[in-house]
């Protein structure tokens, strides 16, 4: 009567399996994660834009309810009123830079109170990480309008008139990205946004 011999697999295709099947789990936990690293990218830019946003619509509420004459500096003289009925000058801009100590702005009289301005800034939160901005706003208190989610590297106000009967037009934009709540890698992306918005004053 014959014997059946069975042969299993040797130590070397063992080897050659074990290797084959390490490499494709590899695999798949690499594009497992980077599917997560996709979709984190995509709910922090998501969650960039919203707070842009919803900052953009704060400033423009706060100058179509408050906002009123626009000065150069925070004496608020009619020797530093801009885009004012005199036409004198009829536009102006104010960058507001990485560096906030070279920055410059515009002052808007408060009608609330007179005596007050309001105006914004971006400026290193003692909580946040160095060289990371936030942007904020001064009226009665100061009130921050975005947080660690977003790093707002330039930020831009500019006023224009087209005649001395129509109320001057104050245009805000900003640069954005990914804030330091997301990480270093997300410190680490490229990607800025541009945002842009508009609201006419009151005569």
């Amino acid at each position: 009567m014959n014997k059946i011999h069975k042969k299993g697999l040797s130590i070397i295709e063992t080897i050659i399996v074990i290797a084959i099947i390490a490499i494709s789990i590899l695999t798949l936990f690499s594009i497992f994660f980077s599917v997560l690293q996709a979709r984190a990218k995509v709910h922090a830019l998501q969650s960039l834009k919203e707070q842009v946003d919803v900052s953009l619509n704060v400033m423009k509420n706060l100058m179509r309810q408050r906002g009123s004459a626009i000065y150069s500096d925070v004496g608020m003289t009619a020797v530093n009123e801009v885009c004012g009925t005199n036409m004198s000058p009829p536009d102006h801009s104010a960058t507001n830079p990485q560096d906030p100590s070279t920055s410059i702005n515009l002052y808007f009289k408060d009608t609330t109170n007179p005596q007050e301005v309001i105006y914004f800034r971006l400026y290193n939160h003692p909580s946040g990480v160095a060289g990371t901005y936030r942007l904020s706003y001064l009226a009665d208190g100061i009130y921050d309008l975005t947080n660690e989610d977003v790093q707002v590297t330039e930020f831009k106000i500019s006023c224009r008139r087209l005649s001395a009967l129509s109320p001057p037009f104050i245009a805000f934009s900003m640069k954005a990205k990914i804030g330091s709540s997301y990480g270093p890698s997300a410190q680490e992306d490229k990607d800025v946004l541009s945002f842009y918005t508009g609201v006419k004053l009151r005569n």
